[in-house]
């Protein structure tokens, strides 16, 4: 248990740590993702749409018309923000930490959870644990989701429910009986969560599945 569970955890954790550097340091001053003169970064507009996400929770008041002063007509969120996942798992941090080490303890996780995901599938389909960590690191901390953590767009950086799926799916496409079931509702619980979170993962999600059943069938 500890080698399939908290070992590489561990592991991904002091990994992300190293990754993220001076917003570890300055945890207390330092905006993950804030950029620069010369690098635009939508960092305010995720901040403002993660305030108002923990602030609706904490009201209890509709998420998605806010009324706030920059929506006073209640403005529907649905249509420019369909992603919401990411806002709801941050809100905890933004509610129980002071800013901005709140953000940034949510924004140095984000690798750690894809990584930690893509090392489970790796898990289910097989892998031994050297290969299956090498997978976790190279999937977790993969070039996109840091690119995105820097220019202050944690939604399409967090990608953990695509190893999710990936895994569930192969397994529920190759497992007889009625163990095909459970890795069919976890692979369609992945698949649901990515539509929340980032559209664009859920549609690749999709090919891969049109595309395995093509083989399979093939």
């Amino acid at each position: 248990a500890l080698l399939d569970g908290v070992l590489p955890l561990a592991i991904l954790v002091a990994i992300s740590i190293r990754v993220m550097g001076d917003g570890w340091t300055k945890m207390h001053s330092l905006v993950i993702g804030g950029g620069n003169a010369t690098t635009p970064s939508d960092v305010n507009g995720t901040l403002w749409f993660y305030w108002w996400t923990s602030l609706a929770q904490e009201r209890g008041v509709d998420r998605l018309t806010p009324d706030v002063f920059c929506a006073p007509t209640g403005q529907s969120l649905g249509s420019n923000f369909p992603q919401h996942i990411d806002a709801l798992m941050a809100a905890p941090f933004l509610q129980y930490f002071p800013f901005p080490a709140g953000f940034n303890l949510w924004i140095a996780l984000i690798p750690v959870l894809g990584g930690y995901a893509a090392w489970l599938a790796a898990r289910w389909l097989g892998l031994g644990r050297a290969l299956a960590l090498m997978v976790a690191i190279l999937f977790g901390f993969n070039s996109l989701s840091i690119h995105e953590l820097a220019n202050g767009k944690p939604p399409s950086a967090l990608v953990f429910t695509l190893p999710l799926f990936i895994g569930s799916w192969l397994k529920s496409i190759t497992t007889q009986g009625r163990e095909a079931v459970i890795w069919i509702i976890v692979a369609g619980f992945a698949t649901a969560l990515a539509i929340q979170h980032y559209v664009l993962y859920a549609m690749l999600a999709a090919f891969f599945a049109a595309a395995t059943l093509a083989s399979f069938g093939l």
